[in-house]
């Protein structure tokens, strides 16, 4: 039998609605269409509220040239928060070995 956190967070995904009153954590996918299902599953959505003015959060900063897309975003208070990966952009899970070794290595301060 699912516990009471199980319970919470099942319900919370069903909804969408959390803890504290957070929405839009969790939503529907829109398969509407194939392009809307592809473009839903490879936005980005900014942490930030946008009732506020994030001018720099808005705009397309240099290190995202080639993994998002510059001209994917919606109209309104959201414009600029919500981004999608570029076409050729791909998400790995994992490192190879040799990089993690190399990252743990950097870390300790035993650089090669």
């Amino acid at each position: 039998e699912a516990n009471t956190v199980t319970k919470q967070i099942l319900s919370s995904l069903a909804t969408g609605t959390w803890i504290g009153g957070r929405t839009g954590v969790s939503q529907r996918l829109d398969r509407s269409s194939y392009i809307k299902t592809i473009s839903h599953l490879r936005s980005v959505l900014s942490p930030l509220t946008p009732t506020q003015e994030h001018f720099k959060a808005r705009q397309v900063h240099p290190t995202e040239w080639g993994r998002l897309c510059p001209a994917e975003t919606p109209e309104g208070s959201s414009i600029g928060l919500r981004k999608h990966l570029a076409l050729l952009t791909e998400i790995t899970p994992g490192l190879a070995k040799e990089e993690e070794e190399e990252i743990i290595n950097l870390l300790s301060g035993k650089i090669k």
